[in-house]
């Protein structure tokens, strides 16, 4: 009867694991970066004189086998920074995937682009054509939106801008990654320092800085110690920025243009940014729809710039 090779319980990842390992084949060799040092070279030692392995088999798989452990105290090192610092992992591994934007460098202090922010871009494109438009992406940050939407839509441009210079280097090093660095135009500076032609945009998106001061000094210690804290604080009621955006929005764009902008759930903040329009931009812009994030809270707000008709019966 054949007998079955079953994989020693690791509770220690020593040299009879690694034996095991080498006899089952490469594809179980992915276990070797969480074992031992001291029993590689026993392990494959003894494995390439069972085998029969040539010297030059053997010696390119000893240069894995150091590489492997090389990784492997790297990584607990940064598993070691992280519990001592409260870094993010994201941070430590420098990357993060953001829908198909797989290894999207992040590193501190630009934000670290959230899942919300992943759920409204695919709204997004789910919701408009990939026709060709000019879009507005303030508040960039590492520029993620603006990157994610010019990698789908072949025919448009995007236009960044964050007040971080070290934010926006962040985002030109991505945009060049993959591939939309010549469709993109990098911005730097506050967005009351800006000038935008009236009627110019198809669609604005904004991630701006939304939480209330006092919130944001409740904040965990994996942001407060490393993320940057005005790409987060919105002021006392979190609105400033976000007033700006509107503002922006009800003279930037284009008659019937959206504007897709993330909001501060938590506090129903969707309410503010409707009373803020009514008060002051009630001819040019109208809420259009308040769209849940995947808690089912009033996370992203969509409003429409008013065609000239619509302005005019509303004066």
């Amino acid at each position: 009867e054949r007998r079955v090779s079953q994989m020693p319980r690791p509770s220690r990842w020593g040299a009879r694991t690694q034996l095991w390992a080498f006899a089952r084949g490469s594809r179980q060799r992915r276990i070797f970066p969480y074992c031992t040092g001291k029993s590689f070279l026993l392990a494959h030692r003894y494995t390439a004189v069972q085998r029969k392995e040539t010297l030059d088999e053997e010696t390119a798989c000893l240069r894995w086998l150091k590489e492997s452990i090389r990784e492997s105290r790297r990584l607990r090192e940064a598993v070691r920074s992280r519990a001592l610092r409260w870094t993010p992992y994201q941070y430590l591994v420098g990357q993060v995937d953001f829908l198909h934007l797989k290894d999207f460098c992040v590193r501190p202090p630009t934000l670290i682009p959230r899942p919300e922010t992943e759920l409204m871009v695919e709204r997004i494109l789910e919701s408009r054509p990939p026709t060709r438009r000019l879009v507005l992406d303030l508040c960039s940050g590492s520029g993620v939106i603006g990157i994610a939407l010019a990698t789908e839509w072949a025919d448009s441009r995007v236009d960044l801008v964050d007040a971080s210079e070290r934010a926006m280097s962040l985002a030109r090093e991505n945009a060049g990654r993959y591939g939309v660095d010549g469709r993109l135009s990098f911005l730097v500076g506050a967005i009351g320092d800006q000038e935008f032609a009236e009627n110019s945009y198809d669609m604005i998106v904004s991630n701006p800085p939304y939480i209330p001061t006092a919130t944001v000094e409740n904040l965990s210690r994996t942001v407060k110690n490393h993320e940057d804290i005005l790409a987060l604080d919105g002021g006392v009621r979190g609105m400033d920025i976000v007033r700006q955006v509107l503002d922006v929005a009800s003279v930037a764009l284009k008659p019937g243009g959206l504007l897709w902008m993330e909001v501060y759930a938590e506090a129903e903040q969707h309410r503010l940014v409707e009373e803020y329009i009514a008060r002051y931009h009630a001819t040019r812009l109208h809420p259009q729809e308040v769209v849940s994030d995947l808690r089912d809270m009033p996370r992203f707000v969509v409003v429409r710039k008013a065609v000239p008709d619509e302005a005019q019966r509303d004066r």
